[in-house]
């Protein structure tokens, strides 16, 4: 068997709406966030859904982390990192800029529509 690699240029709403299958192998980079999506199940989405779900994921987390905040600076750091990492992420979403996503799948199982 095959692998495959997938690279595509999201630059409007169209691209946005492209779906993606992923294999349980399948890895989705993108590359202008150094993000790197490795999740042990398969799955049929659009790019969108991508984004929207690692912001939610990411959103979700910091929130379960501010209690801490008052306690720890190393958190009070953290939480600003991710939250810039997060403003970057809804400016994907809002195609403000342009950006690539790549699948890459040694299993051969993935696909972009």
């Amino acid at each position: 068997e095959r692998g495959v690699f997938f690279s595509l240029n999201v630059t409007c709403v169209d691209d946005l709406c492209r779906k993606i299958v992923k294999s349980k192998y399948g890895v989705i980079r993108i590359p202008k966030l150094e993000l790197e999506l490795e999740q042990p199940r398969g799955y049929l989405t659009a790019v969108e859904g991508i984004l929207q779900e690692t912001h939610d994921n990411i959103t979700e987390r910091m929130r379960e982390a501010l209690p801490q905040m008052a306690e720890n600076e190393d958190v009070r750091t953290q939480v600003t990192q991710i939250q810039g990492f997060l403003m970057k992420l809804q400016e994907l979403i809002d195609i403000e800029t342009s950006f690539v996503v790549e699948l890459d799948d040694p299993s051969g199982n993935s696909l972009s529509l």
